[in-house]
Protein backbone atom coordinates (compact mmCIF):
# COMPACT_ATOMS: atom_id res chain seq x y z
CA UNK A 1 0.00 0.00 0.00
CA UNK A 2 1.21 3.55 -1.20
CA UNK A 3 1.51 6.34 1.00
CA UNK A 4 -1.54 8.34 -0.44
CA UNK A 5 -3.48 5.50 0.36
CA UNK A 6 -1.93 4.80 3.56
CA UNK A 7 -3.15 8.23 4.53
CA UNK A 8 -6.75 7.67 2.66
CA UNK A 9 -7.34 4.72 5.31
CA UNK A 10 -5.91 6.39 8.05
CA UNK A 11 -8.59 9.56 7.33
CA UNK A 12 -11.78 7.18 6.38
CA UNK A 13 -11.23 5.54 9.54
CA UNK A 14 -10.96 8.46 11.64
CA UNK A 15 -14.19 10.07 9.84
CA UNK A 16 -15.79 6.77 11.32
CA UNK A 17 -14.93 6.48 14.45
CA UNK A 18 -15.69 10.52 14.80
CA UNK A 19 -19.27 9.96 13.24
CA UNK A 20 -19.97 6.63 15.76
CA UNK A 21 -18.84 9.07 18.59
CA UNK A 22 -21.11 12.40 17.39
CA UNK A 23 -24.26 10.07 16.50
CA UNK A 24 -24.56 9.52 20.21
CA UNK A 25 -21.83 10.03 22.88
CA UNK A 26 -23.38 8.37 25.90
CA UNK A 27 -23.71 5.12 23.81
CA UNK A 28 -21.94 4.64 20.45
CA UNK A 29 -18.15 5.33 21.50
CA UNK A 30 -16.37 3.24 19.65
CA UNK A 31 -16.97 1.21 16.06
CA UNK A 32 -17.33 -2.14 17.90
CA UNK A 33 -20.00 -0.55 19.88
CA UNK A 34 -21.84 0.11 16.30
CA UNK A 35 -22.17 -3.76 15.75
CA UNK A 36 -24.90 -3.11 18.44
CA UNK A 37 -27.29 -2.30 15.65
CA UNK A 38 -27.01 -5.18 13.77
CA UNK A 39 -29.48 -6.94 15.70
CA UNK A 40 -31.81 -4.35 15.23
CA UNK A 41 -31.79 -4.29 11.66
CA UNK A 42 -32.24 -7.78 11.59
CA UNK A 43 -35.04 -7.22 13.68
CA UNK A 44 -36.41 -4.56 11.48
CA UNK A 45 -35.70 -6.84 8.14
CA UNK A 46 -37.57 -10.00 9.90
CA UNK A 47 -40.47 -7.66 11.34
CA UNK A 48 -40.82 -5.96 7.68
CA UNK A 49 -40.95 -9.67 6.06
CA UNK A 50 -43.45 -10.88 8.26
CA UNK A 51 -45.48 -7.72 7.47
CA UNK A 52 -45.36 -8.63 3.64
CA UNK A 53 -46.31 -12.05 4.19
CA UNK A 54 -49.22 -11.45 6.33
CA UNK A 55 -50.20 -8.11 4.06
CA UNK A 56 -50.09 -10.92 1.34
CA UNK A 57 -52.36 -13.07 3.12
CA UNK A 58 -54.40 -10.40 4.24
CA UNK A 59 -55.40 -9.10 0.38
CA UNK A 60 -55.36 -12.82 -0.46
CA UNK A 61 -58.54 -12.72 1.01
CA UNK A 62 -60.07 -9.40 -0.01
CA UNK A 63 -59.86 -10.98 -3.44
CA UNK A 64 -60.90 -14.02 -2.73
CA UNK A 65 -64.33 -12.01 -1.25
CA UNK A 66 -63.82 -10.14 -4.63
CA UNK A 67 -64.41 -13.23 -7.06
CA UNK A 68 -66.98 -14.84 -4.93
CA UNK A 69 -69.07 -11.71 -4.43
CA UNK A 70 -68.67 -11.11 -8.12
CA UNK A 71 -69.46 -14.72 -9.23
CA UNK A 72 -72.90 -14.47 -7.12
CA UNK A 73 -74.00 -11.51 -8.20
CA UNK A 74 -73.39 -12.65 -11.46
CA UNK A 75 -75.31 -15.23 -11.34
CA UNK A 76 -77.92 -13.32 -9.32
CA UNK A 77 -78.22 -10.94 -11.89
CA UNK A 78 -79.23 -13.60 -14.81
CA UNK A 79 -82.70 -14.55 -12.80
CA UNK A 80 -82.51 -12.74 -9.80
CA UNK A 81 -86.19 -14.55 -8.54
CA UNK A 82 -84.87 -17.53 -8.98
CA UNK A 83 -81.65 -16.70 -7.21
CA UNK A 84 -83.17 -15.91 -4.14
CA UNK A 85 -85.77 -17.78 -3.66
CA UNK A 86 -83.25 -20.27 -3.36
CA UNK A 87 -82.56 -21.13 0.28
CA UNK A 88 -78.92 -21.93 0.04
CA UNK A 89 -78.52 -18.94 -1.96
CA UNK A 90 -80.34 -16.52 0.19
CA UNK A 91 -78.85 -17.61 3.49
CA UNK A 92 -75.12 -17.19 1.95
CA UNK A 93 -76.35 -13.48 0.45
CA UNK A 94 -77.73 -12.55 3.91
CA UNK A 95 -74.35 -13.70 5.14
CA UNK A 96 -72.29 -12.04 2.43
CA UNK A 97 -74.03 -8.68 3.75
CA UNK A 98 -73.61 -9.21 7.53
CA UNK A 99 -70.64 -11.78 8.95
CA UNK A 100 -68.43 -11.35 5.61
CA UNK A 101 -68.53 -7.41 5.23
CA UNK A 102 -67.59 -7.30 8.67
CA UNK A 103 -64.79 -9.56 7.97
CA UNK A 104 -64.02 -7.21 5.01
CA UNK A 105 -63.69 -4.54 6.86
CA UNK A 106 -61.18 -5.55 9.62
CA UNK A 107 -58.59 -6.74 6.63
CA UNK A 108 -59.32 -2.87 5.12
CA UNK A 109 -56.80 -1.31 7.30
CA UNK A 110 -56.35 1.95 5.38
CA UNK A 111 -58.17 4.22 7.53
CA UNK A 112 -61.83 4.40 9.51
CA UNK A 113 -62.71 6.76 6.69
CA UNK A 114 -61.96 4.88 4.10
CA UNK A 115 -64.06 1.64 5.76
CA UNK A 116 -66.80 4.10 5.99
CA UNK A 117 -66.87 5.05 2.39
CA UNK A 118 -66.61 1.64 1.02
CA UNK A 119 -69.32 0.47 3.17
CA UNK A 120 -72.11 3.15 4.70
CA UNK A 121 -71.29 5.75 2.75
CA UNK A 122 -75.57 4.98 0.34
CA UNK A 123 -77.98 6.08 2.72
CA UNK A 124 -80.70 4.30 0.25
CA UNK A 125 -78.51 0.88 0.35
CA UNK A 126 -80.25 -1.84 2.49
CA UNK A 127 -77.78 -3.92 4.69
CA UNK A 128 -79.14 -6.98 6.20
CA UNK A 129 -79.18 -7.55 10.06
CA UNK A 130 -78.33 -10.44 12.54
CA UNK A 131 -82.05 -11.04 12.75
CA UNK A 132 -81.94 -11.83 8.98
CA UNK A 133 -79.33 -14.29 8.98
CA UNK A 134 -80.98 -15.89 12.01
CA UNK A 135 -84.20 -16.49 9.63
CA UNK A 136 -82.29 -17.76 6.76
CA UNK A 137 -80.34 -20.09 8.60
CA UNK A 138 -83.35 -21.60 10.91
CA UNK A 139 -85.27 -21.34 7.46
CA UNK A 140 -82.29 -23.45 5.71
CA UNK A 141 -82.86 -25.98 8.73
CA UNK A 142 -86.18 -26.10 8.44
CA UNK A 143 -86.16 -27.50 4.89
CA UNK A 144 -83.74 -29.43 5.48
CA UNK A 145 -86.24 -31.20 8.19
CA UNK A 146 -88.86 -30.91 6.27
CA UNK A 147 -87.98 -32.73 3.15
CA UNK A 148 -85.16 -35.06 5.10
CA UNK A 149 -82.02 -33.57 3.07
CA UNK A 150 -78.92 -34.63 3.43
CA UNK A 151 -76.92 -31.83 4.79
CA UNK A 152 -73.86 -33.08 2.93
CA UNK A 153 -75.31 -32.71 0.06
CA UNK A 154 -76.76 -28.88 1.00
CA UNK A 155 -73.47 -27.43 1.67
CA UNK A 156 -72.84 -29.01 -1.91
CA UNK A 157 -75.29 -26.54 -3.05
CA UNK A 158 -77.55 -30.08 -4.14
CA UNK A 159 -81.67 -30.20 -3.39
CA UNK A 160 -82.26 -34.46 -4.03
CA UNK A 161 -79.19 -34.63 -6.54
CA UNK A 162 -79.72 -31.52 -7.99
CA UNK A 163 -77.37 -28.67 -8.06
CA UNK A 164 -79.19 -25.22 -7.65
CA UNK A 165 -76.63 -22.85 -6.00
CA UNK A 166 -72.51 -22.57 -5.13
CA UNK A 167 -71.22 -24.75 -2.70
CA UNK A 168 -71.10 -23.74 0.83
CA UNK A 169 -67.82 -22.73 2.07
CA UNK A 170 -66.21 -23.62 5.45
CA UNK A 171 -67.05 -20.26 6.64
CA UNK A 172 -70.65 -20.58 5.44
CA UNK A 173 -71.08 -24.14 7.13
CA UNK A 174 -69.76 -22.40 10.43
CA UNK A 175 -71.19 -19.99 10.76
CA UNK A 176 -74.46 -21.76 10.02
CA UNK A 177 -74.20 -23.78 12.65
CA UNK A 178 -73.17 -21.55 14.56
CA UNK A 179 -75.91 -19.67 14.53
CA UNK A 180 -78.54 -22.83 14.78
CA UNK A 181 -76.31 -23.38 18.03
CA UNK A 182 -77.52 -20.08 19.41
CA UNK A 183 -80.53 -21.21 18.50
CA UNK A 184 -80.46 -24.23 20.57
CA UNK A 185 -81.18 -26.39 17.45
CA UNK A 186 -78.69 -28.77 18.66
CA UNK A 187 -78.87 -31.60 16.19
CA UNK A 188 -78.89 -29.72 13.16
CA UNK A 189 -76.13 -27.18 14.23
CA UNK A 190 -73.94 -30.49 14.75
CA UNK A 191 -74.00 -31.92 11.52
CA UNK A 192 -73.38 -27.78 10.22
CA UNK A 193 -70.25 -27.63 12.51
CA UNK A 194 -68.92 -31.17 11.36
CA UNK A 195 -69.31 -30.40 7.61
CA UNK A 196 -67.43 -27.16 8.24
CA UNK A 197 -64.69 -29.19 9.93
CA UNK A 198 -64.59 -31.06 6.83
CA UNK A 199 -64.33 -28.48 4.52
CA UNK A 200 -62.02 -26.18 6.49
CA UNK A 201 -59.69 -29.18 6.23
CA UNK A 202 -60.04 -28.88 2.23
CA UNK A 203 -59.74 -25.74 1.40
CA UNK A 204 -56.94 -24.81 3.56
CA UNK A 205 -57.75 -21.47 3.84
CA UNK A 206 -57.24 -19.03 6.86
CA UNK A 207 -60.73 -17.72 8.42
CA UNK A 208 -61.69 -15.91 11.49
CA UNK A 209 -62.09 -19.02 13.17
CA UNK A 210 -59.92 -22.30 13.78
CA UNK A 211 -59.93 -25.63 14.02
CA UNK A 212 -59.86 -24.86 17.70
CA UNK A 213 -63.32 -23.32 17.68
CA UNK A 214 -65.06 -25.53 15.31
CA UNK A 215 -63.95 -28.43 17.72
CA UNK A 216 -65.08 -26.48 20.56
CA UNK A 217 -68.51 -26.40 19.37
CA UNK A 218 -68.73 -29.89 18.40
CA UNK A 219 -67.52 -30.73 21.84
CA UNK A 220 -70.01 -28.96 23.30
CA UNK A 221 -72.97 -29.50 21.57
CA UNK A 222 -72.34 -33.31 21.88
CA UNK A 223 -72.67 -32.65 25.16
CA UNK A 224 -75.82 -31.06 25.67
CA UNK A 225 -77.27 -33.41 23.22
CA UNK A 226 -76.50 -35.92 25.99
CA UNK A 227 -73.68 -37.69 23.68
CA UNK A 228 -71.31 -37.43 26.70
CA UNK A 229 -68.35 -39.90 25.22
CA UNK A 230 -68.83 -38.03 21.36
CA UNK A 231 -68.09 -34.74 23.40
CA UNK A 232 -64.97 -36.32 25.63
CA UNK A 233 -63.70 -37.71 22.00
CA UNK A 234 -63.85 -34.08 20.31
CA UNK A 235 -62.37 -32.79 23.72
CA UNK A 236 -59.14 -34.66 23.04
CA UNK A 237 -59.29 -33.48 19.70
CA UNK A 238 -59.26 -30.08 20.67
CA UNK A 239 -56.59 -30.34 23.44
CA UNK A 240 -54.03 -31.95 21.00
CA UNK A 241 -55.06 -28.74 18.66
CA UNK A 242 -54.05 -26.25 22.07
CA UNK A 243 -52.70 -27.86 25.08
CA UNK A 244 -53.79 -25.05 27.04
CA UNK A 245 -56.86 -24.69 26.70
CA UNK A 246 -58.09 -24.75 30.56
CA UNK A 247 -61.46 -25.00 29.72
CA UNK A 248 -61.41 -28.30 28.12
CA UNK A 249 -58.76 -29.70 30.01
CA UNK A 250 -61.05 -29.35 33.18
CA UNK A 251 -63.88 -31.36 30.82
CA UNK A 252 -61.97 -34.12 30.61
CA UNK A 253 -62.36 -35.17 34.25
CA UNK A 254 -66.34 -34.42 34.27
CA UNK A 255 -67.09 -35.74 31.55
CA UNK A 256 -65.01 -39.32 32.52
CA UNK A 257 -67.35 -38.90 35.05
CA UNK A 258 -70.62 -38.42 33.52
CA UNK A 259 -69.68 -41.62 31.71
CA UNK A 260 -69.25 -43.47 34.33
CA UNK A 261 -72.24 -42.65 36.25
CA UNK A 262 -74.42 -42.96 33.12
CA UNK A 263 -73.32 -46.81 32.86
CA UNK A 264 -74.03 -47.76 36.49
CA UNK A 265 -77.29 -45.60 36.42
CA UNK A 266 -77.66 -48.23 33.26
CA UNK A 267 -76.98 -51.27 35.68
CA UNK A 268 -78.92 -50.92 37.94
CA UNK A 269 -81.96 -50.11 35.40
CA UNK A 270 -81.50 -53.04 34.55
CA UNK A 271 -81.98 -55.48 37.26
CA UNK A 272 -85.13 -56.66 38.34
CA UNK A 273 -86.60 -55.13 35.19
CA UNK A 274 -89.68 -56.64 34.43
CA UNK A 275 -91.62 -56.46 30.99
CA UNK A 276 -95.04 -57.90 31.36
CA UNK A 277 -96.88 -58.82 28.15
CA UNK A 278 -99.74 -56.64 27.81
CA UNK A 279 -103.22 -58.59 28.43
CA UNK A 280 -104.58 -59.89 24.63
CA UNK A 281 -107.57 -57.06 24.94
CA UNK A 282 -107.41 -57.20 21.23
CA UNK A 283 -106.92 -59.48 18.08
CA UNK A 284 -103.62 -57.27 17.66
CA UNK A 285 -102.37 -58.11 20.67
CA UNK A 286 -103.53 -61.63 20.86
CA UNK A 287 -101.70 -62.50 17.49
CA UNK A 288 -98.45 -59.80 18.22
CA UNK A 289 -97.63 -59.64 21.88
CA UNK A 290 -96.25 -56.33 22.81
CA UNK A 291 -94.18 -55.63 26.12
CA UNK A 292 -95.26 -52.88 27.80
CA UNK A 293 -91.77 -51.64 28.66
CA UNK A 294 -91.12 -49.93 32.34
CA UNK A 295 -88.04 -48.35 33.42
CA UNK A 296 -89.13 -47.07 37.07
CA UNK A 297 -91.38 -49.20 39.03
CA UNK A 298 -94.69 -47.65 40.04
CA UNK A 299 -97.97 -48.55 40.32
CA UNK A 300 -99.55 -48.96 36.86
CA UNK A 301 -101.60 -45.92 36.32
CA UNK A 302 -101.90 -43.69 33.32
CA UNK A 303 -101.90 -39.85 32.65
CA UNK A 304 -103.56 -38.41 29.58
CA UNK A 305 -102.42 -35.04 28.89
CA UNK A 306 -104.28 -32.23 26.47
CA UNK A 307 -101.36 -30.40 24.88
CA UNK A 308 -101.36 -27.10 25.74
CA UNK A 309 -98.73 -24.20 25.31
CA UNK A 310 -98.42 -21.52 28.13
CA UNK A 311 -95.96 -19.78 29.81
CA UNK A 312 -96.30 -18.95 33.00
CA UNK A 313 -93.57 -17.05 33.93
CA UNK A 314 -95.09 -14.23 31.35
CA UNK A 315 -97.97 -12.74 30.99
CA UNK A 316 -99.11 -11.10 27.42
CA UNK A 317 -97.94 -11.46 24.19
CA UNK A 318 -95.20 -13.23 23.56
CA UNK A 319 -93.71 -12.38 19.70
CA UNK A 320 -92.80 -15.56 17.58
CA UNK A 321 -90.02 -15.85 15.25
CA UNK A 322 -91.52 -18.14 12.38
CA UNK A 323 -93.78 -16.45 9.76
CA UNK A 324 -96.34 -18.83 8.72
CA UNK A 325 -98.53 -21.23 10.68
CA UNK A 326 -101.15 -23.66 10.17
CA UNK A 327 -102.91 -25.85 12.74
CA UNK A 328 -104.37 -29.07 10.48
CA UNK A 329 -107.06 -32.12 12.16
CA UNK A 330 -106.00 -35.06 9.96
CA UNK A 331 -108.84 -37.72 10.04
CA UNK A 332 -109.25 -41.72 9.65
CA UNK A 333 -110.17 -41.21 6.02
CA UNK A 334 -107.73 -39.33 4.84
CA UNK A 335 -104.52 -42.08 5.23
CA UNK A 336 -104.36 -45.25 6.23
CA UNK A 337 -100.96 -44.36 8.09
CA UNK A 338 -103.54 -42.32 10.22
CA UNK A 339 -106.11 -44.84 10.34
CA UNK A 340 -103.67 -47.47 11.96
CA UNK A 341 -102.23 -44.77 14.38
CA UNK A 342 -106.03 -44.26 15.84
CA UNK A 343 -106.35 -47.99 15.97
CA UNK A 344 -103.30 -48.78 17.51
CA UNK A 345 -103.87 -46.25 20.22
CA UNK A 346 -107.44 -47.96 20.21
CA UNK A 347 -105.84 -51.34 21.04
CA UNK A 348 -103.32 -50.38 23.79
CA UNK A 349 -105.51 -48.07 25.29
CA UNK A 350 -108.65 -50.09 25.30
CA UNK A 351 -111.02 -46.78 24.62
CA UNK A 352 -113.04 -46.36 21.74
CA UNK A 353 -111.89 -44.04 19.61
CA UNK A 354 -115.31 -43.03 17.51
CA UNK A 355 -115.99 -40.06 19.94
CA UNK A 356 -112.00 -38.52 20.05
CA UNK A 357 -110.98 -35.62 18.63
CA UNK A 358 -109.03 -36.51 15.21
CA UNK A 359 -105.52 -36.01 15.47
CA UNK A 360 -104.07 -32.63 15.52
CA UNK A 361 -100.59 -30.90 13.99
CA UNK A 362 -99.16 -27.72 14.36
CA UNK A 363 -96.96 -26.35 11.05
CA UNK A 364 -94.84 -24.06 10.82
Amino acid sequence: MDNMSQLNFISLTILVVSFAILVNGDIFTSTHEMEFLLPTHQRILEELDDYIIKEDQRLNTLKRYLAIFKGEQKKATEDPVNYVGNPINAFTLIKRLTYDLKEIETKIKIGAEYINNVTFSHNDAIYPTQEDLTGAAVALSRLQQTYELEVDELAEGKLKGVTYSTPLTAGDCYELGKTLYNEKDYKDALEWMTVAFRKYELEQISYYFTEENIFDYIAFTNYLLGDIKSALEWTKKLLIVNPNNERAGDNIPYYHKLIAEQEEALKRSRRGLNMPILDRRTPVLTVRGHQDGISVQRPGYCHFYRAVVHDTKKVGVKPAHFRISKTGWLYDDESPSIARVSRRVSDFTNLDMKSSEPLQGYYQ
